[in-house]
């Protein structure tokens, strides 16, 4: 615990300079979701209920989508050296989805201590802008496959919402009710954008919030 508060006082210091800075780093965002993460963890070490748990477990598999999409570096790097960075930075991410079945089964304390030490190595890794040390425990590859399912996955509901979208007009009991139709197609299409850009949860609230305001009579 002494380890993990200097870490923590070094990410503050760290983040009080950096911040100072006119420029920012590609990954700011990542180290920023780190601390968040780490710190709901640490604050509910002692007792997290199965509602905390599963939001702990989705936003270390937010933070693998963070590291996927930033730790890759696009736009900043030719097109021989994509390759690797993307490899690189799918490495790394796998390395904070591996964290949600341990926290997922972790009974007390010292069970997911070692969670929130390893999210706070990652924080003054990402600090110090060392790469490298990033990489240490990551797994030596990730087979392209896993990140095309993962991919297929995320955009296969929203696939499905804006078809479901495009074919109402061909459905025989809402050709004839242009009102009703109307309002069906627009949230199908609102609720397929934000599938596509904001994941499952944020479009099940949207959702449930248009079928309150749209008039479905």
């Amino acid at each position: 615990m002494v380890q993990i508060s200097l870490a923590w006082m070094y990410a503050g210091f760290w983040a009080q300079r950096h911040w100072q800075s006119t420029r920012s780093r590609p990954h700011d965002r990542l180290l920023l979701a780190v601390v968040a993460t780490a710190a709901v963890i640490h604050a509910d070490r002692r007792g997290l209920s199965a509602r905390r748990r599963r939001r702990c477990c989705r936003q270390l598999a937010q933070l693998g989508d963070v590291a996927e999409q930033t730790l890759a570096l696009p736009g900043r790097a030719g097109w021989s050296a994509r390759a690797p960075l993307r490899s690189e930075a799918r490495r790394i991410a796998v390395v904070f989805r591996s964290h949600q079945a341990p926290l997922a089964a972790a009974y007390n304390q010292q069970q997911v201590e070692p969670i929130v030490g390893s999210l706070v190595c990652a924080l003054v890794h990402l600090a110090n802008g060392d790469r490298r040390a990033l990489l240490v425990s990551a797994p030596e590859s990730v087979p392209a496959r896993r990140w095309l399912w993962r991919a297929a996955v995320r955009l296969w509901p929203a696939v499905v919402l804006l078809v479901a979208a495009a074919a109402l007009p061909t459905i025989p009991p809402l050709a004839n009710q242009e009102a009703m139709a109307a309002s069906l197609r627009w949230t199908l299409l609102v609720g397929g954008v934000l599938a596509l850009v904001a994941g499952q949860d944020v479009t099940a609230r949207v959702g449930a919030a248009l079928d309150k305001a749209m008039p479905w009579k």
